[in-house]
């Protein structure tokens, strides 16, 4: 399915199947509505190119004022990409309760090289297995959340940013934290996060959590692979990386193992607390690399209540019990 050259105001849904070529939006303006797949196939992806915009005004149709949803289908093959604009009062590209999204190829996950200013730039939820990872090159802009990974089983391609992102949390893999009810296992998480562009946060820049409230509920992490990065810039107004498994009291929430380290060998700026924190994992491997204040964890580390690492700001990592998240 091709849009070129048109301005129009509605939707483009679909609910059957989509072959290879998938939906291609060329130099075309969609106002009030968006591109919705709700329950169809979709083989080719979402493409959007520079001299396009997609416009979601408040409740277009039944999505809540999204640009780009791909929502409760079992498959989802290709990539979806946007190197125009995307504006909408909610979300700007949303995938949720999908089984399969993506493969292994370069051609899948979800990539920006255009201007996302939204509510919650990326928001990823309750899917079984996402290939292909998500990267940013160009602007995010997010009241909340720039980049947001919940409830996802198997997660392969990483998340990277080299552009900007603005909001008030920039990237969180983990748990919605106002989940109150049911349990929540994530098995592997790979290709770590990296940032080598700018992440302006009001709160905190990167977030890995496992976070559970209420009674008898449960939040796992098994495996998180690949570690966290920065070789750009992380200014937060509370923290700047922050790797933890939280629980309310009658909760518990885990993360087993997370490797490949956390590196910085750019610039965290946290004004508000400190620049790296990691609370309640288990096994930490690949230690603290951060070569400008020429600190080093030890490697592999065990964290067991007390400090492993403690510097001046911004960099900071501690084991501290806490029972409420820090997003």
């Amino acid at each position: 399915m091709v849009i070129s050259a048109t301005v129009f105001s509605g939707s483009v849904t679909n609910v059957g199947t989509i072959g290879p070529g998938g939906i291609s939006v060329i130099g075309s303006t969609v106002l009030s509505g968006g591109i919705v797949d709700f329950g169809g196939t979709i083989s080719g992806g979402i493409t959007i190119d520079n001299h396009s915009k997609i416009v979601a005004s408040p409740f277009a149709i039944n999505v809540r004022d999204t640009a780009v949803v791909v929502a409760k289908t079992s498959t989802f093959g290709g990539v979806i990409s946007n190197a125009g604009i995307i504006s909408a009062v909610n979300t700007g590209i949303a995938v949720g309760s999908v089984a399969a999204f993506g493969n292994a190829s370069a051609a899948s996950g979800i990539r920006n090289a255009g201007l996302i200013s939204a509510f919650n730039g990326l928001s990823i939820f309750k899917v079984s297995t996402f290939s292909g990872g998500i990267s940013n090159s160009g602007t995010i802009s997010g009241a909340e959340k720039g980049i947001t990974v919940t409830g996802v089983t198997n997660f392969s391609g990483g998340i990277s940013n080299g552009g900007r992102i603005a909001a008030s949390t920039g990237i969180l893999f983990g748990r919605f934290p106002f989940s109150r009810s049911g349990s929540v296992a994530i098995s592997k998480f790979s290709g770590g996060i990296r940032n080598g562009g700018t992440i302006a946060a009001e709160d905190t820049g990167i977030i890995v959590a496992a976070f559970a409230q209420g009674t008898n509920n449960s939040d796992t992490i098994t495996t998180f692979g690949g570690g966290v990065s920065n070789s750009g810039t992380i200014a937060a107004g509370i923290f700047g990386i922050v790797i933890e498994a939280v629980a309310t009291p009658g909760a518990s929430a885990s993360m087993s193992h997370f490797s490949g380290g956390i590196g910085n060998s750019g610039k965290i700026v946290a004004t508000g607390s400190s620049g790296v924190e990691v609370v309640g994992v288990v096994t930490v491997t690949g230690g603290l690399k951060n070569p400008a204040l020429s600190l080093l964890a030890a490697t592999p580390s065990k964290y067991l209540g007390t400090p492993l690492l403690q510097a001046a700001s911004p960099i900071l990592v501690s084991y501290r019990r806490r029972t409420a998240p820090v997003f």
